[in-house]
């Protein structure tokens, strides 16, 4: 998935508090500390520990979820679908950038339909309605 970007690896993406596991005293500079070299950190100011530190380390990121569904109807005796349906969410390859996008397929009414919007902006970069049966020298149309 293009959106869900890596993970915590600098000092804004991650929350951090560390503490004495003896007497539970709060480090003033947690993230400071987990960064330092294990034989520059000083023991515990108050109960003199050296080793007995619990760091709790807090991680958020955000993952968004898309989608694209096809559904065909089929009715016997046909060897084509009555009708295709695509309706979603689609990565345009050529810019990197999510689109809408719907295409509908009608061969009982002959109806060709396709809409394809920019997610982000709202603008629509492509639109053809027309009759399935002028709609040819495009795609597998070819």
């Amino acid at each position: 998935m293009q959106e869900a970007q890596g993970a915590a690896n600098s000092d804004d993406e991650y929350s951090a508090a560390v503490r004495c596991g003896s007497c539970n005293r709060q480090v003033a500079e947690p993230k400071a500390w987990l960064h330092s070299p294990l034989e520059q950190r000083q023991p515990c100011p108050s109960c003199g520990a050296q080793d007995a530190w619990i760091a709790e380390i807090g991680v958020t990121d955000t993952a968004q979820v898309r989608e694209f569904i096809g559904l065909k109807g089929k009715a016997p005796g046909r060897k084509k679908p009555v009708f295709e349906l695509q309706t979603g969410d689609q990565l345009e390859h050529s810019t990197g950038r999510w689109m809408q996008k719907r295409r509908l397929i009608d061969r009982d009414r002959d109806v060709y339909e396709e809409i394809v919007v920019d997610a982000e902006t709202g603008e629509e970069r492509h639109v053809c309605r027309e009759p399935l049966s002028q709609h040819w020298g495009h795609g597998s149309a070819k």
